[in-house]
């Protein structure tokens, strides 16, 4: 399984800023990755809007987001 597979997995599920509506997997777009900040794509199919969004990531597991 590919890491970004992974950390798009645990970021499905989201809500979406606009309407609140959960994000599926296939949604969430990773643009890049830079040290413990992940740019990431969301787009919602119940509204049509899209989100740009930077999620850090813990530093003992580089895939799993750090809940603030």
């Amino acid at each position: 399984m590919d890491p970004r597979d992974h950390l798009r997995a645990r970021l499905a599920g989201s809500s979406c800023t606009a309407c609140g509506a959960p994000t599926p997997p296939d949604r969430i777009r990773l643009l890049a990755r830079r040290d413990e900040l992940v740019f990431v794509r969301v787009g919602c199919d119940a509204c049509g809007s899209a989100a740009l969004a930077l999620v850090t990531v813990a530093d003992d597991d580089p895939d799993r987001p750090r809940r603030t």
